[in-house]
């Protein structure tokens, strides 16, 4: 959803847009060409919204748009949803005595280097991420 707002507010940069997919689809909020969408669309679309820009700058433009984005459905913040099986997996680990530690990097996640994913691990594991190895 970031993407595809971000798109939205750098089309005035972009005329060619209006002619070229997928952004074209995007900026006509075609749900149904979005939909059938190949992982290049989507990947164009990250590129073409994501690059020249430094880390610190992504962070502060993915911060203030989560300060005022809400989701389409729901009509409420995306920090306010959550997907309460998950929420309860997650409290039954750390119940158990695994711990969450946040992993950066590609192969950790969709946004390389910027979207923080959770590992879980107990004690008993603990050697594996301390000294980095692949998971």
């Amino acid at each position: 959803m970031f993407a595809l707002d971000r798109l939205h507010a750098l089309a005035p940069q972009h005329p060619e847009w209006q002619t070229q997919d997928p952004f074209k689809a995007v900026l006509a909020n075609d749900m149904a060409a979005i939909g059938q969408f190949t992982e290049r669309d989507w990947a164009e679309i990250v590129f073409a919204t994501h690059a020249g820009m430094s880390q610190a700058n992504f962070l502060d433009i993915v911060r203030q748009w989560l300060a005022t984005a809400k989701h389409p459905r729901f009509k409420r913040p995306y920090t306010d949803l959550v997907y309460q099986p998950m929420r309860e997996v997650m409290d039954y680990l750390r119940t158990a005595g695994f711990q969450d530690l946040h992993r950066h990097g590609w192969r950790a996640g969709f946004c390389p280097g910027v979207c923080p994913t959770r590992i879980w691990r107990s004690s008993r594991a603990s050697h594996r991420f301390e000294h980095h190895d692949e998971i």
